[in-house]
C-alpha cells in the first residue's frame, strides 16, 4: 500500500519475521529478476510434484476402503442368511437407542444460548477494556493538530478514506499475531493521537472514561476483534480490542 503521509514510499510486511514498515518500491535488476523467476519456477514445479504424489496416495486409500467396505458387506449379509432371528432383535434393540440420539441432541441445541447472545451479555459485564486505536483527525476535530501535522486541513471523508485504506491494509493479516503487528505499525506511523509511540495501545480503561461513541465500540468487541469506524469530536477512530 501507498503511504499517504510519506510521498514515494509503500507499506510492507514480512510474513516470515512479522516486522511491518514503509520504504521505497523494491526495483529488482533483470539479473535479480531472472533469479527470481527462476525460484518460482522452481518453486511451483515443486508443488506439482508434491500435489501428484498427495493425489496418487488418496486414491490407493479411496480404493482401500472401498475394497474393505465392500468384504465387510459380504460379511454381514453372509451373517443375515445364517441367522435372522438374531438381526431382528438387533435392529429392534438399535431403533429406540437412534432415537434417544436425535432427542438429546435437539434437547441440547434448544438449551445452548446462541454465541451472539452469550457475547452481548459477557461485554455488558465488563468493567475495563484494553484496546489500540489509531485516530485521524480532521479540520473539524475540537484539536486539528496533532505529533504528525500541526495544522491539519482534512476534511471528515478524507479522514474517513485514509482509515478504510488502513482498514484493507489490517485485513490482509492472516493470524492475530500479525493483525496487532500490523495494526501496532499503522498507529505508530499514521494515528494523530500522542498514544502512537506506544502502537496505538490505550492500557486498561473502564466505563465512562472515554467519549460514549469510543466506549460503545471499545465494549462492544470481542478480544482479537477489529472495529469499524468510529467517529467522536476527537476524529475518527479504529480500534483493535486486546485485553
Amino acid at each position: 500500500k501507498k503511504s499517504l503521509s510519506q510521498p514515494n514510499c509503500y507499506y510492507y510486511y514480512n510474513q516470515e519475521t512479522g516486522t511491518c514498515r514503509w520504504d521505497t518500491p523494491v526495483v529488482l535488476s533483470a539479473e535479480q529478476l531472472g533469479g527470481l523467476v527462476q525460484q518460482m519456477e522452481e518453486a511451483a514445479s515443486k508443488n506439482n510434484k508434491e500435489q501428484r504424489s498427495k493425489t496418487t496416495k488418496s486414491a490407493s486409500s479411496s480404493a482401500s476402503a472401498i475394497a474393505e467396505k465392500a468384504a465387510k458387506q459380504l460379511i454381514q449379509q453372509d451373517t443375515t442368511t445364517k441367522r435372522p432371528s438374531s438381526d431382528t432383535t438387533t435392529s429392534t434393540t438399535a431403533s429406540p437407542s437412534s432415537k434417544r440420539v436425535k432427542i438429546d441432541s435437539s434437547s441440547e441445541n434448544a438449551a445452548a444460548p446462541s454465541s451472539s447472545t452469550t457475547t452481548s451479555t459477557d461485554n455488558d459485564n465488563l468493567k475495563e477494556v484494553r484496546v489500540l486505536h489509531l485516530l485521524r483527525k480532521h479540520k473539524h476535530s475540537r484539536r486539528p493538530a496533532s505529533w504528525r501535522n500541526p495544522h491539519i486541513t482534512s476534511t471528515i471523508p478524507e479522514a474517513k478514506q485514509e482509515l478504510e485504506e488502513f482498514l484493507e491494509i489490517i485485513a490482509e493479516a492472516s493470524t492475530p499475531e500479525e493483525l496487532r503487528a500490523t495494526f501496532e505499525e499503522l498507529a505508530r506511523t499514521e494515528s494523530d493521537c500522542s498514544s502512537a509511540k506506544r502502537g496505538g495501545d490505550l492500557g486498561f480503561f473502564g466505563r465512562r472514561k472515554m467519549q460514549p461513541a469510543f466506549e460503545k465500540a471499545a465494549f462492544g468487541l470481542d478480544i482479537g476483534e477489529l472495529s469499524g469506524i468510529v467517529e467522536t469530536s476527537s476524529g475518527v477512530h479504529i480500534l483493535l480490542r486486546i485485553g
